[in-house]
């Protein structure tokens, strides 16, 4: 049945449940929606990204986008050819027919090849027309503006007679309004102490790692990859969950959460970091979990 209250007659009243909230430059308190995923302009403005399909890199560096262009199969000198509408069967040198295998996608190269596309997460058109890659962004709200902002989660909250938000004292899960009453708290969030030893709301910030020098950096989602026999993490090209090995035998790919890459180049897996918060010189730390019914 929820959470409920005692009204001031003694009636039973219902809780409100109250999500995520972000503060206004008023200083009053509003619910965020969920808005997807994002990515930051170059402006540094924050823009939503849309879903994209799948897309390959020419030789340029550049992102496109592939086409869906049927059946394809592999002929003994390695190129791929389209299949025939025969089925899905095409014709071998010989006349013989033989199966068609499912490939994936693919896309026509500037010499008019057959390339395969490698699945690559969302992505967003930049202002020049190319497209780039969307991080993972948390939830956000729209200012008065119309810009786009990110939204904090903030503990224990109860309503005041006014209508504003005020912060639970460490009485279970209820406060003391002024009239000595007593009602319920709202659930709202995690928080961190910075180091004036003040009380922040922790932003969700998704999953990240640690850098050579020990700062956190976040890391980005990239499709799927394999531990080769050094170690090494290599991708794993589109078919199906399997990858051929250099001795050309092919081998099922295991999932490996999220990845990020090294100065170096080389790809390794993010460790799982619980919350973490951004400090005001822009470095980002794990939060420490406190009691949600501190005063703010």
């Amino acid at each position: 049945m929820g959470r409920f209250y005692k009204g001031s007659s003694g009636s039973i009243r219902a809780c409100e449940p109250m999500g995520r909230f972000y503060k206004r430059s008023s200083g009053s308190i509003r619910a965020c929606k969920p808005m997807g995923r994002f990515y930051k302009g170059s402006s540094g403005s924050i823009r939503a990204c849309e879903p994209m399909g799948r897309f390959y890199k020419r030789s340029s560096g550049s992102i496109r986008a592939c086409e869906p262009m049927g059946r394809f199969y592999k002929r003994p000198s390695g190129s791929i050819r389209a299949c025939e509408p025969i089925g899905r069967f095409y014709k071998g040198s010989s006349g013989s027919i033989r199966a068609c295998k499912p490939m994936g996608r693919f896309y026509k190269g500037s010499s008019g090849s057959i390339r395969a596309c490698k699945p690559m997460g969302r992505f967003y058109k930049g202002s020049s027309g190319s497209i780039r890659a969307c991080e993972p962004m948390g939830r956000f709200y729209k200012g008065s503006s119309g810009s786009i902002r990110a939204c904090k989660p903030m503990g224990r909250f109860y309503k005041g007679s006014s209508g504003s938000i005020r912060a639970c004292e460490p009485m279970g899960r209820f406060y003391k309004r002024s009239s000595g009453s007593i009602r319920a708290c709202e659930p709202m969030g995690r928080f961190y102490k910075g180091s004036s030893g003040s009380i922040r709301a922790c932003e969700p910030m998704g999953r990240f790692y640690k850098g050579s020098s020990g700062s956190i950096r976040a890391c980005k989602p990239m499709g799927r990859f394999y531990k080769g026999s050094s170690g090494s993490i290599r991708a794993c090209e589109p078919m199906g969950r399997l990858y051929k090995r250099p001795s050309g035998s092919i081998r099922a790919c295991e999932p490996m959460g999220r990845l990020h890459k090294r100065p170096s180049g080389s790809i390794r897996a993010c460790e799982p970091m619980g919350r973490l918060h951004k400090r005001s010189s822009g470095s980002i730390r794990t939060s420490e979990p406190i009691s949600t019914t501190t005063r703010l």
